[in-house]
């Protein structure tokens, strides 16, 4: 599942095949021993269930036709909620060296064509997804902005 992994001064990259868009995408992880938990955070990510997904793209919808509706431009009309994915892609994933390691937990990073400074973030945490966003570097192991109007998670 991952290979290339390459090695910058300890700080390590690999590439993993993300089935949702159909692509690899370079996974980032601290050291050797995180090769195991990165695994199993990329296979989590390959194995949402379709009512995670639906949420993770009904929450881009809102994120996206909010962010439109700033700059004054229309929103945006999708025919289905995982047409959103045609407008985004992603550009890794990040994975954190949490203490319970059986959890996986995914921080990706997005670009999208509707905000193209500051992109996306993903995070899921187990089987919660946490946030759906701009960009902001939003800790993966801590509350990801729950109830905050930034974080369109519902």
């Amino acid at each position: 599942m991952i290979k290339n992994i390459r090695d910058y001064d300890g700080e390590f990259e690999a590439d993993a095949y993300i089935n949702l868009f159909e692509k690899e995408i370079e996974i980032h992880f601290e050291s050797e021993e995180d090769i195991a938990y990165a695994e199993l955070c990329v296979a989590h990510f390959n194995t949402l269930s379709e009512e995670q997904i639906t949420q993770i793209c009904e929450a881009a919808i809102r994120y996206c036709n909010e962010f439109l509706e700033e700059i004054d431009e229309e929103p945006q009309i999708f025919a289905t909620p995982r047409d959103v994915l045609k407008e985004i892609t992603p550009r890794g994933m990040q994975i954190t060296q949490p203490a319970d390691r059986s959890v996986p937990i995914i921080d990706l990073e997005l670009d999208c064509s509707w905000e193209e400074e500051h992109g996306m973030q993903w995070v899921i945490r187990g089987d919660k997804v946490l946030y759906v966003g701009a960009y902001e570097g939003v800790d993966p192991e801590g509350d990801c902005g729950a109830g905050e109007d930034w974080n369109y998670i519902v």
